[in-house]
């Protein structure tokens, strides 16, 4: 993605796929995030087939991300059950929903799908829910 961003390598500790978002594991390896609004510490430059690969890890700048659904544009995103990207949307119940970066939309890209392929700033979580 050039020089805007951080990449990190480190271990699978299971299947990943390309874009997703991850997070960090106790033993330092990168798992799949699993729950919606969960924190995600990076988004997985490629597929991992299971554990123990080498995946390189955005931990910050513009990446690719997998959109979960239409986002709003500019809006800001959090992570859904599925590691795709969605629009943050805080329960306000302090139920550690964090928001992980913003869509940039452009002029030819100003909608989004399940399953498409986005660009996103990612900032790393951040708690914004009451």
């Amino acid at each position: 993605m050039g020089d805007n961003n951080i990449i990190v390598t480190r271990k699978s500790a299971a299947a990943i796929t390309a874009l997703q978002l991850v997070k960090f594991t106790s033993a330092g390896k990168v798992t799949p995030v699993t729950t919606a609004g969960e924190k995600a510490d990076g988004i997985a430059q490629r597929a991992a087939a299971g554990a123990d690969e080498a995946v390189e890890v955005a931990v910050f700048g513009l990446t690719k991300a997998v959109a979960g659904a239409d986002l709003t544009e500019g809006g800001l995103v959090m992570a859904n059950a599925s590691g795709r990207v969605i629009d943050y949307a805080a329960s306000g119940a302090g139920d550690n929903e964090y928001a992980i970066g913003r869509w940039l939309p452009n002029v030819n890209h100003t909608t989004t799908a399940d399953g498409e392929e986005v660009f996103i700033l990612f900032t790393g979580a951040s708690e914004f829910g009451a």
